[in-house]
């Protein structure tokens, strides 16, 4: 009995740890350091989100828009007569901001595989039955967004992976596959106004057998459930964790030792 609670201590957290710690590395990295092409229209839209790489690659980039001026003229001394001095004061508008179409680039644009994430958000903020806030999407927020899907699914599979900080790289691992089962799966079901079952999950043509209808979703949710286990159970014995914090990262086990110890000491009392 021991022994399968030391393996369901210590065994099992390690293998969940390294299934998710290797899929986000594996899903992470390729977003950072794989670049994709990006056809003109969302290149466009990327230039308009603040993309610096993708407004250079623009034509016409170097010239940009012109600038306005209303700095008005200054009188001619010798065509009125002498007044007390005064101060004008040169106002210049800033220049407006310039707006891209797909006819400002030649071709696709190649960039990291993360900004797929970006006009992902886009499209899902601005759809006719939006699944994404369109606070949270726009210049200044779709980019950053994508910046943080990438670079948490890889730091988190590492952490993941060699037991680091565990909880909280499952808990940010759950967040990031939670809101991917939302955009592509539970939410046009829902409020997309596509068709769905039972009000919350795709179709599965009338209930007919389909291996890969819910393939994506149920491979979400896996994904899913083992980082809110991690979460809650901890890494294991096998783990950074353990060897930093000095204690075990299941409460079974905890509490065992806790019992353990109460029963020694209560032998020494009688003693």
């Amino acid at each position: 009995m021991a022994f399968r609670r030391s393996l369901a201590d210590n065994l099992a957290p390690l293998l969940l740890r390294v299934a998710l710690g290797a899929t986000f590395i594996w899903a992470g990295w390729p977003k950072i350091a794989v670049k994709d092409p990006f056809p003109p229209e969302q290149a466009a839209l990327l230039a308009n989100l603040g993309v610096g790489r993708v407004q250079a690659a623009a034509v016409g980039a170097s010239e940009g828009a012109p600038p306005t001026s209303t700095t008005p003229a200054l009188p001619d001394p010798s065509s009125e007569a002498p007044v007390a001095p005064r101060v004008v004061l040169a106002q210049q508008n800033p220049a407006p901001a310039r707006v891209y179409t797909a006819s400002d680039f030649a071709g696709p644009v190649e960039l990291p595989r993360l900004y797929h994430v970006a006009v992902m958000l886009e499209s899902a903020a601005n759809a006719d039955k939006p699944l994404w806030p369109k606070g949270l999407a726009g210049r200044g927020w779709s980019v950053d967004w994508a910046h943080a899907v990438a670079w948490t699914e890889f730091l988190a599979g590492v952490f993941v992976l060699v037991g680091l900080f565990t909880p909280l790289a499952g808990l940010s691992i759950a967040c990031v596959m939670g809101v991917a089962m939302w955009l592509t799966q539970i939410g046009p079901a829902t409020v997309g106004g596509g068709p769905s079952m039972l009000g919350f999950l795709p179709p599965l043509n009338n209930f007919a057998y389909d291996p890969m209808g819910w393939d994506m979703l149920l491979r979400q949710f896996v994904l899913f459930a083992i980082a809110l286990s991690l979460l809650f159970t901890g890494a294991g014995a096998l783990s950074v964790d353990r060897w930093i914090f000095g204690k075990p990262g299941s409460p079974r086990r905890a509490d065992a030792s806790y019992n353990s110890e109460d029963a020694d000491d209560e032998d020494e009392d009688e003693e």
